[in-house]
């Protein structure tokens, strides 16, 4: 064995070794970062993956850099100049996790280490989604299911309020339709916060806990106002009574809390109903309970206002930082009646390993099970090379699925070309990167005297060109994702032809291109190509002669787009529908003027009635 091949295998324990320990710091990292919000980052096992293998990616491009350099200026400068170079030989991996980790003490790559970090797990989307879902729980329209209506009728019971009705469902008030909405999202916030795995932080469950007491309190304060009505009515209590109670929820100021509070507090010490040996059962039918709850409602329309608003505040942040339950959370706001709700697709961890597994082992069995001519002087291709395309167009089909499914991306209304060229640019290293390592590999393995005798394998440089097939795939499965639908496709499954057709077209066009720079450079064809070219009759007709390439082209097509463009147009919010919902609420509102406790119908309307 050569000097390099000793040299190389006696570091291979080393390499394998710290590589584990730099993938084991790069699964606990994220952990211990914080989005721009301080808030924990989501989980994501996808953003995990991708950055350990970004971490171990850059830690072999540091030993190799470090080994060529060694390598280099092992015989330049004075004796003592070499002996030192000589010393930290064979030392490559220790060094290389060593400089990680100094550079980790430099703030500026600690920094763009972090923001490698928050971008792949999509946390700065994520806090504008959040914005978003709350800002559209407020808004839209909501229907409870008749489940929700029931468990809204046993709230109310807990105050001994029976409506007797329930069957009419007639309150049309804004406080009224705010409450319901508050009481939905809190009994939803106390399920999905309950376990261990609660996506709310500390400071979040304390607000939660406040609000579901400030939503009890509220409730009892409109029921035992609406039983002092109803005393009024009877003659059962002066009507003055009802007049100080009114003065007080006038003049109440909304923006301090704390205030408010302590009134409603106050009040409720001084209204029936207090204690459940003064308590009688009330009977109401829904007609009825609109008429009261329509004299009090100005005040409780404000406070729910702010209720509401924070409640749709925690139901967003615990759907859309719930990682994997996202879908299953915002699927169950749209079953109990909130309307003009889209949804929420993933290129997730089961998602990420069916592209990838199934790109390799097709693309593998594409490539060894092609009909080739036997000849005895055919160039053979190995099994393992094959494997070696499989494994790139499988990465690169991942690089184009991770890229091309960003929501964020396909809603600028330019096309990011900047995005998908880096794409492709990382696809084309995980070129360089697999048929590298497996080079140093095959050199680690080689006789020295069986290679003199036996054809020597093409010199890595001449593949070099071929990197154009996954930074071509990489970019198409991006620019392929961001188109909302084929035009004239009448279905899925003709979609997905036109998707494999659209690929294999790139491919060729990658064909062309490496073609092309082996030209250009004057770079010799891999034995395979000659062989193939010669047989075609020629350099053009062997281009648009069928290979497995453009097979395994169209098979991307067919297996990835498809997924990856759904991920990518997939909405938390139909706004079309939402906007035609707010047109018609503003169509139908009711004519009547609003003061701080009541509502009073126009003297115009008044005096026509």
């Amino acid at each position: 064995m050569s000097a390099l091949q000793a040299s190389i295998s006696l570091n291979i324990p080393a390499l394998v070794a710290f590589a584990s320990i730099v993938g084991v710091w790069a699964f606990f990292l994220p952990i211990n970062v914080r989005d721009v919000d301080n808030r924990r980052l989501p989980p994501n096992p996808t953003a995990r993956i991708l950055f350990i293998f970004l971490s171990l990616m850059l830690y072999l491009v540091l030993v190799g850099a470090l080994k060529l350099s060694g390598d280099a200026f092992e015989h330049v400068g004075n004796e003592m100049f070499q002996a030192a170079m000589k010393l930290f030989k064979g030392q490559e991996p220790l060094m290389a996790v060593t400089l990680l980790a100094g550079l980790r003490t430099v703030p500026l790559f600690r920094e763009l280490e972090n923001n490698l970090i928050i971008w792949l797990h999509s946390a700065r989307h994520l806090n504008a989604d959040a914005v978003t879902l709350t800002s559209h729980l407020q808004d839209c329209s909501f229907e409870p299911t008749p489940g929700e209506q029931q468990k809204n009728i046993n709230n109310l019971r807990e105050f001994d309020v029976y409506v007797t009705d329930t069957k009419a469902n007639v309150l049309h008030l804004e406080a009224v339709n705010a409450w319901r909405k508050t009481s939905s999202l809190l009994r939803a916030l106390r399920d999905w916060n309950d376990s261990k795995e609660s996506v709310l932080n500390r400071e979040d469950l304390k607000v939660l806990e406040q609000l579901e007491k400030a939503h009890r309190r509220k409730t009892r304060l409109a029921m035992d106002i609406i039983r002092m009505l109803e005393l009024v009515e009877r003659g059962g209590m002066p009507g003055s009574a009802m007049g100080e109670v009114a003065g007080q929820l006038a003049s109440a100021s909304h923006k301090d809390r704390a205030e408010i509070a302590n009134m409603e507090n106050r009040l409720q010490e001084v209204l029936p109903g207090q204690g459940e040996q003064h308590r009688e059962p009330m009977r109401i039918t829904y007609s009825e309970l609109q008429q009261y709850l329509s004299q009090i409602e100005g005040y409780f329309r404000v406070e729910y206002r702010y209720l509401l608003q924070q409640a749709a505040d925690l139901s967003a942040k615990s759907i859309v930082f719930a990682g994997e339950d996202a879908p299953r959370r915002l699927d169950y706001l749209k079953t109990i009646g909130f309307g003009q709700l889209g949804r929420i697709e993933r290129i997730n961890f089961d998602r990420i390993l069916w592209v990838f597994f199934a790109i390799s082992l097709g693309g593998f069995l594409i490539m060894f099970l092609w009909p080739r001519t036997q000849s005895p002087t055919r160039f053979q291709i190995s099994p393992d090379l094959l494997a070696r395309i499989a494994l790139v167009t499988a990465l690169a089909s991942l690089v184009g699925s991770v890229v091309g499914s960003s929501r964020k991306l396909q809603s600028r209304p330019i096309t990011p070309w900047t995005h998908y060229l880096i794409a492709g640019l990382v696809a084309a290293c995980m070129f360089v990167l697999v048929h590298g390592t497996a080079v140093m590999l095959s050199a680690l393995r080689a006789d020295p005297a069986a290679a003199e005798t036996a054809s020597a394998a093409p010199p890595f440089l001449n593949m070099l060109p071929w990197a154009a097939s996954p930074f071509y795939l990489a970019i198409a499965i991006c620019w392929l994702a961001r188109m909302p639908k084929w035009p004239g496709a009448p279905g899925a499954n003709l979609e997905r032809v036109f998707d494999g057709l659209a690929i294999c077209a790139v491919m060729l066009l990658a064909q062309a291109t490496a073609t092309s720079l082996h030209l250009a450079f004057k770079t010799s064809f891999v034995p395979m190509l000659e062989q193939r070219i010669a047989e075609s009759g020629g350099l053009l007709y062997h281009l648009f002669k069928p290979n497995p390439t453009l097979l395994l082209g169209f098979f991307v097509g067919v297996v990835v787009i498809k997924d990856v463009r759904r991920a990518a147009h997939s909405q938390l919010t139909d706004l079309e529908a939402l906007r035609a919902y707010t047109q018609a609420e503003e169509a139908i509102k009711p004519l009547f003027s609003e003061d701080s406790v009541g509502v009073r119908l126009k003297p115009r309307l008044a005096a026509s009635g």
